[in-house]
């Protein structure tokens, strides 16, 4: 494991504190990470926790945009 190890709901804390989101529940970091190809790998388990390294999971948020997708819209040239 890396240096500094953070699991779903350190992380969801994390980015909160560190002003990336305005709100981030651990269940959304899960969700991020089942569903975004983006997302940074774990980097072992700790009991039956996912862990990964912060510097990669700051990076992401960092440059993942906050917005919302809103469902059934799509992009169109009107």
């Amino acid at each position: 494991m890396g240096s500094d190890p953070v699991n779903y709901a350190e992380i969801a804390r994390r980015v909160v504190a560190d002003g990336l989101a305005t709100s981030m529940s651990k269940e959304r970091v899960r969700q991020l990470h089942e569903t975004d190809p983006a997302f940074p790998p774990e980097v072992g388990r700790l009991g039956r926790s996912l862990i990964f390294e912060w510097a990669a999971v700051r990076k992401y948020f960092s440059k993942r945009d906050p917005r919302p997708v809103k469902k059934g819209w799509a992009k169109s040239g009107r």
